[in-house]
């Protein structure tokens, strides 16, 4: 019988009663990992008698999968050494061989100078199996979006592509009604094109599939290279672009990527701002880290807005009636915490305008 305090009077309390009605299993340990004691809840866990878990080792007397008992045997070792362990989960087994999820959650204490472990342990199978199939919900959803997306850039690819080839070799021969539907078309694909990378990419990010290839890149020429792709549609609404770039500065990063957060800024920037505007992009080196920013003077955000801005379809009230799906900015938080970095906009309110900054590493 477990003795583990005194009351008032000095007497022996006895938490035997305690001990058994509460709807946890417990499990009391040696250091050696050996089991003093279990309380009635572990019983109904597991199905174990008290006489068959007494002076047993947990690791061995208990089932486990395999990477749930080597995970297990690491933060008892941990225990053991006096370190602090967070709950954590595991896969066992019961008694009768049926499989389920528990959740530990450990603590060293003292009982009559003896030191102990103490597990308290409550069956999540039913959390888990929720987890799992909303795993595979989202892992079909996935697959769906890979399908659907891939199965519109091969048609894209072409549609685009003859445009593209119009625009640069025939363009002279058309009329100027054919040469606007031609700009209509190209910014049309450009924008659909955006919209399936993005769509990808939101998709790798749910599957945590989401990845970098870094090399030594000159950002200077990556962000000009995407503000000319952009010339034509500035000039459309006449609005000024004004640059502000070193000559070089090179960083090791991921090209393609850092150049569709580039774009994704840019891009927002245009459809925020209003006609005869101006915006202005910015290259500094700041120390050991290069900074990236992009001024508009369109409707600018509140506090509350700037918080939710980069969360996925994290678009503002006022943009409703603006097209977007609201995934490039929060694609883009995601590309430069790959890299390393930080993004993040500052704006004085409404009307006044918003700038876009993101930093990374250089060498």
């Amino acid at each position: 019988m477990i003795k583990l305090g005194k009351d008032i009077n000095g007497l022996e309390v006895d938490y035997r009663d305690i001990f058994n009605s509460f709807p946890s299993s417990i499990i009391l340990i040696h250091f050696n990992r050996m089991i003093i004691d279990i309380n009635s809840s572990t019983k109904r866990l597991f199905g174990y008698y008290k006489k068959e878990l007494i002076k047993k080792d947990i690791c061995k007397v208990i089932k486990y999968s395999e990477s749930s008992l080597k995970l297990f045997e690491e933060k008892l070792s941990k225990l053991i050494n006096g370190k602090q362990v967070n709950p954590f989960d595991l896969k066992a087994y019961k008694k009768d061989g049926t499989p389920l999820w528990i959740n530990i959650e450990p603590l060293s204490i003292q009982i009559k100078e003896l030191p102990v472990i103490t597990l308290v342990i409550q069956d999540i199978s039913n959390y888990k199996s929720m987890e799992f199939k909303l795993e595979e919900i989202l892992k079909n959803k996935n697959d769906l979006v890979n399908f659907a997306s891939h199965e519109l850039k091969t048609p894209l690819s072409s549609v685009y592509g003859a445009c593209q080839l119009l625009n640069k070799f025939c363009k002279d021969e058309l009329s100027e009604q054919a040469k606007e539907y031609l700009d209509i078309a190209l910014n049309g694909g450009k924008r659909l094109n955006n919209l399936i990378k993005n769509l990808l990419d939101s998709a790798l990010i749910d599957s945590n599939k989401l990845s970098i290839q870094m090399q030594e890149e000159d950002l200077v020429k990556i962000a000009s290279d995407c503000v000319r792709d952009y010339i034509g549609l500035f000039q459309q609404r006449n609005i000024e672009i004004i640059m502000e770039f070193p000559s070089k500065l090179y960083a090791n990063i991921d090209r393609l990527k850092i150049a569709q957060v580039i774009t994704n800024l840019l891009s927002n920037a245009l459809k925020y701002s209003p006609s005869k505007a101006t915006i202005e992009i910015k290259i500094q080196k700041r120390k050991n880290r290069a900074q990236l920013s992009i001024k508009d003077s369109g409707v600018g955000l509140t506090k509350k807005e700037t918080n939710r801005l980069f969360k996925r379809f994290g678009r503002i009230k006022s943009s409703e009636e603006i097209e977007g799906t609201g995934l490039g900015l929060f694609i883009s938080k995601k590309i430069i915490e790959l890299h390393g970095g930080k993004i993040w906009v500052e704006s004085e309110g409404k009307n006044k305008g918003s700038t876009f900054f993101f930093t990374i590493t250089i060498k």
